[in-house]
C-alpha cells in the first residue's frame, strides 16, 4: 500500500491533517474520497492506518483507526558519499535510504567532480531530501533519514568521535586487499575482540570515482579508522555505496 507523509506536529490526538504536496496528491491525482482508507507514516517510526473525514487540495483530514510504532535501529547507519553527478547521486540516494540508511552526508574530496557553493548546496539537499522521502514511501519504510549539507573530507572525518562508545568507522578503498566486510564482523563478533560489538553507530565513507587519494586514507588513520575492500572488482561509486550498505546491513542482521 502506498504511504503518505504527516508532519508530527499535525498529529493531535486521533487526528491527522495530511497537508501540502501530499493533500494535493491525494485530492488532485488519485481523487481520495470521505470515508476511504489510507497509509500514513510520521518519519520516526510511526505507521497509521487512517480514514478520510475531510479533503480538499490543501488539507486532508483523517481520523486514526490504528498504529504500528517501529523500534529504534539497534545501530545508526551513517553514509558519507562524495558527491556524484547529477543522477548518480540521485541513484545513490533511493537506494540506500530504501534499504534502511539512517542519515547521510555528503563528501567533497579531493577527486571530487562536482563542486557546490552555499546556495547550490541547499538546492541539492532540498532536491536529495525529495528524493528520500519518495524512497521511504515506496519502500514502506517508517523513518525518514537526515541528510546533511556536504562536507569537505577533512571536517567530516574530524568531527566524528573515534572514541565513542560502540561507534565504527569504515573506508571503502578498492586498494584495500587485506580488510573486507565478513572477515572484519567476524573478528568484531569474536569474545577476543578489543571492539565494543554494542555497536551504536557505523559510519560508512565511499570514495568518488577516481577513489579516496592515499593522503586521505593516511588522514584516517589517527581516526582510527578501518580500511575496507569489497572484492577483486572496481566498482563505481554508486554501485560501491549499495554494496557496501546492504553488507553491512546483512551482517548485523538488519537487512530488511
Amino acid at each position: 500500500m502506498t504511504q503518505f507523509f504527516v508532519f508530527k506536529e499535525n498529529i493531535n490526538g486521533n487526528i491527522i491533517k495530511i497537508v501540502k504536496d501530499e493533500a494535493r496528491h491525494l485530492f488532485c491525482i488519485l481523487r481520495k474520497k470521505v470515508g476511504e482508507q489510507i497509509q500514513v507514516f510520521d518519519g520516526s517510526g510511526g505507521i497509521y492506518q487512517v480514514r478520510v473525514e475531510k479533503i480538499n487540495q490543501s488539507v486532508v483530514e483523517t481520523k486514526i483507526l490504528s498504529k504500528i510504532s517501529f523500534p529504534e535501529p539497534k545501530f545508526k547507519l551513517h553514509l558519507f558519499p562524495a558527491i556524484l553527478k547529477n543522477l548518480k547521486m540521485d541513484y545513490l540516494i533511493q537506494k540506500v535510504v530504501e534499504l534502511g540508511v539512517e542519515e547521510i552526508t555528503p563528501l567533497i574530496t579531493k577527486n571530487t567532480v562536482v563542486y557546490l557553493n552555499s546556495q547550490a548546496s541547499r538546492s541539492k539537499v532540498s532536491r536529495w531530501q525529495k528524493i528520500a522521502l519518495n524512497a521511504v514511501k515506496q519502500s514502506g519504510g517508517a523513518r525518514l533519514p537526515l541528510i546533511n549539507l556536504p562536507l569537505d573530507f577533512s571536517e567530516a572525518i574530524e568531527k566524528l568521535n573515534p572514541g565513542q562508545k560502540g561507534g565504527i568507522n569504515l573506508i571503502f578503498w578498492e586498494k584495500e586487499k587485506k580488510n573486507n566486510l565478513r572477515e572484519f564482523f567476524s573478528t568484531l563478533r569474536s569474545p577476543l575482540s578489543t571492539i565494543n560489538y554494542q555497536l551504536s553507530a557505523i559510519n560508512l565513507f565511499i570514495g568518488p570515482e577516481g577513489s579516496f587519494s592515499k593522503e586521505e586514507i593516511s588522514q584516517t588513520k589517527k581516526y582510527n579508522f578501518i580500511p575496507i575492500g569489497l572484492g577483486g572488482h572496481i566498482l563505481r561509486s554508486e554501485t560501491a555505496a549499495i554494496v557496501a550498505t546492504t553488507l553491512v546491513l546483512y551482517e548485523c542482521n538488519e537487512l530488511r
